[in-house]
């Protein structure tokens, strides 16, 4: 039998949470040996032409962090300096403007694949980082470690596993580490599209009975890009993936009550199924769960890869802190500490987003005078709109 391969570190999973992972702690925690493992191989940086209808939206917060590690794209990324948001079904309405709070800008918008292959291709460079092309097949505790099986037939030996598998964590069922998940009985359709008006550098929120409709600017010349995200029951979702796209783009300029006047140009519409779930513990003895792996959210504020970055620069944090306090950096006291830093923050922005689910998706006409009440305060009262504004941006 073939002894285990070791490795100080073994992140399964390279999407943005696990790759942003990976290059933190090799420039943080030189010294480590990483093992990042994926079903994929590293991605390519997009051509001209090409475009990633998965988009990013990152608060200051996240910029920070990706660009203290060098992974801040130079090109092809939007910064929105507004957003509006009302409900479609009243007269709620609420603004925010970066003026309001100082800033240049209140987040940026992004295409996924141009993230992932600047840290991949960062990944690549940093000697640290082995990329092993392959799937975890089954995970158990033994020797104070865990060892990990692949599909290529290789055995790992690490005293520090790190989850960042997503949603549906293979990592998190090996561990047995359960979950409380629930359907949400939406289905998000996603597409790239281009408006008769400019979007001025402004995202674009919606809400109605059957679901939130989100416009995000994108970088494009006369700023008339823009990429949606329509979340829709299932089954008026599965109606309109079926409509021609004429019929489509004038559905789009009805549901966002034509500010943007003509929808002149849609993509190849995408649907992504949503569910919400969060695990009752982020850690065992040398293993973590970090971004969807520990946590999904609806994807309604766009706050999903800002929480998983959150998470990563916790963890971090907590692992050199370990470390400088001579400790293993697989120590529980570390783990403990992760968890205790991110979870109330992770439930707290899960149960804001549920709570805007249930208030918007209710039809009852009591509700509707409630929550347009509230929305309109809320937006005269600048103090508690800062305070939206600040969470929102990681502050």
């Amino acid at each position: 039998m073939l002894k285990p391969s070791d490795a100080a570190v073994v992140i399964v999973g390279a999407g943005l949470v696990g790759a942003s992972l990976a290059l933190a702690l090799a420039r943080r925690l030189p010294f480590l040996s990483i093992r990042l493992i994926d079903s994929q191989a590293p991605a390519l940086a997009p051509q001209e032409g090409d475009f990633d209808p998965r988009v990013v939206a990152l608060n200051p917060a996240s910029q920070r962090f990706l660009a203290a590690h060098e992974a801040w794209p130079h090109s092809r990324v939007c910064p929105y300096r507004a957003m509006q948001v009302w409900d479609g079904e009243g007269s709620g309405s609420i603004e925010f403007s970066a003026r309001e709070l100082g800033l240049p800008q209140l987040g940026w918008i992004l295409e996924n694949n141009q993230v992932l292959s600047l840290l991949h291709g960062l990944i690549q460079q940093t000697p640290q980082i082995h990329w092993q092309h392959s799937v975890v097949t089954e995970l158990h505790r033994q020797d104070a470690g865990w060892h990990i099986h692949t599909d290529s037939g290789e055995t790992l030996h690490s005293n520090l596993v790190l989850a960042c598998d997503g949603a549906r964590s293979a990592v998190r069922q090996f561990a047995q580490i359960p979950v409380r998940q629930w359907p949400y009985g939406h289905t998000a359709i996603v597409c790239r599209v281009q408006s008769e008006l400019p979007h001025q550098h402004t995202a674009y929120q919606r809400f109605s009975h059957q679901g939130p409709l989100a416009f995000l600017p994108l970088l494009s010349a006369g700023e008339r890009d823009s990429s949606i995200v329509w979340s829709l029951d299932e089954a008026c979702a599965q109606q309109m993936l079926k409509l021609d796209d004429d019929t489509f783009k004038t559905a789009l300029e009805a549901a966002l009550e034509g500010r943007l006047g003509r929808i002149q140009h849609c993509d190849a519409r995408q649907a992504l199924p949503l569910f919400q779930c969060h695990a009752t513990r982020y850690y065992l003895p040398g293993l973590a769960l970090v971004g969807d792996a520990a946590h999904a959210i609806h994807p309604l504020a766009g706050q999903g890869v800002n929480l998983g970055l959150a998470d990563v620069n916790a963890l971090v944090t907590q692992l050199e802190r370990a470390h400088t306090r001579g400790l293993p950096i697989h120590h529980s006291s570390a783990l403990n500490r992760y968890e205790r830093a991110r979870m109330p923050h992770n439930l707290a922005a899960m149960a804001a987003m549920e709570s805007f689910k249930h208030l918007f998706g209710n039809p009852n006409p009591y509700v509707g005078l409630l929550r347009n009440v509230g929305l309109n305060l809320a937006g005269q009262w600048p103090g508690l709109k800062q305070q939206f504004m600040r969470l929102a941006s990681g502050g």
